[in-house]
């Protein structure tokens, strides 16, 4: 299709998330994968060539895990559709799609969320 996006459908999909404070509670996330360290889940977002990711820190059972977002989404049907085309190493994880209210809840209130660069933008 000509002047289509060369970007792929699960970073179509997804609204800006430049900042997921003002994001409306009600919006979906789509998560890759939660790991202990930083560098890993850079490389795991590299290696599978994902494009648009963001990775935020978040507290879970009093330990800290950076969290692979791979777009956040207006309602469920379009998170559903852009976890469907996502690479088939990514969907066999599975990912998560879970509301945006819940992963804010998790995000460190220290501020020290989202303090790794999207990559691929």
């Amino acid at each position: 299709m000509p002047g289509a996006s060369a970007q792929p459908l699960y970073r179509q999909l997804s609204v800006p998330m430049a900042d997921l404070a003002t994001l409306p509670a009600e919006f979906y996330a789509l998560q890759a994968l939660a790991m202990k360290s930083a560098a890993e889940v850079q490389r795991f977002a590299v290696r599978t060539g994902l494009v648009g990711t963001r990775t935020v820190r978040v507290a879970s059972g009093g330990e800290l895990f950076y969290v692979l977002l791979l777009g956040v989404y207006s309602d469920y049907a379009a998170a559903e559709a852009a976890s469907a085309s996502l690479p088939e190493e990514v969907r066999a994880l599975p990912p998560w799609i879970r509301p945006l209210a819940h992963l804010r809840s998790a995000l460190r209130e220290d501020g020290s969320s989202a303090t790794l660069p999207q990559l691929g933008d």
